[in-house]
């Protein structure tokens, strides 16, 4: 039964790295992935996943009015898992979708970002029950 995770950290805690090695360690054996990002990360470019030591990837760019559900449920191939980075700018209605994502498709998503905003606990913002 697949889960939706949220992994949370402080800013160079090495949660980038960790979305792309899990991506690797999948792809490896041969199992697709898809890696989303927000549209609102822009430190090198909408679309990619890129850590501070240099390593980069491209990904699915998560704008205000996309549709993350649609999207993985109209992939011509199943992935093994959806890995989503810089999570604590997702709207509500994202985390719904990715919460679809795992009940309707049985596919787990691992979910990474921020504990804390400038603001508030990103739990908060959210929604949802983070550890």
């Amino acid at each position: 039964m697949a889960q939706l995770y949220y992994r949370y950290g402080t800013m160079n805690s090495g949660k980038t790295i960790e979305i792309l090695k899990v991506a690797y360690n999948y792809e490896e054996q041969g199992k697709g992935v898809v890696i989303m990002t927000s549209a609102l990360d822009t430190r090198d470019g909408v679309g990619y996943v890129s850590s501070r030591i240099g390593m980069k990837r491209p990904a699915v760019a998560i704008e205000e009015t996309t549709d993350i559900f649609g999207f993985i449920r109209d992939l011509p191939e199943k992935p093994y898992c959806v890995l989503v980075d810089e999570a604590q700018f997702l709207k509500r209605h994202h985390v719904y979708d990715l919460a679809r994502v795992v009940d309707e498709l049985d596919i787990p998503v691992m979910a990474f970002g921020l504990k804390m905003t400038f603001a508030m606990n990103c739990s908060k913002v959210l929604n949802i029950y983070c550890y």
